[in-house]
C-alpha cells in the first residue's frame, strides 16, 4: 500500500487537499480522505501510513487537474 496527496483548488480561492490510500498493484484510490490544509493533509497521510502499514507517502506539491465535465 501506498499513501498519495493531491492539491487542487476548489473554487478561485480554495485549496484543498485529498489523501488517497492507493493499491500499489492497481494504482486505484481505495481510501480517500478530504483535507482542508497542508498540515492536516500530512496527519492524514501518517495516520493511514500506520492504519494501512504503507511502505510509502508521496506529497504532491503542484496541483492535480482536475476535469469539469459540465
Amino acid at each position: 500500500m501506498k499513501i498519495i496527496t493531491h492539491k487542487f483548488k476548489q473554487g478561485p480561492d480554495t485549496i484543498k487537499y485529498l489523501v488517497n490510500l492507493v493499491d500499489p498493484v492497481s494504482g486505484h484510490p481505495l481510501e480517500s480522505h478530504l483535507a482542508s490544509n497542508v498540515n492536516e493533509s500530512r496527519e492524514l497521510a501518517y495516520e493511514l501510513s500506520e492504519r494501512h502499514e504503507a511502505n510509502a507517502i508521496q506529497f504532491n506539491t503542484g496541483f492535480s487537474i482536475m476535469e469539469n465535465n459540465n
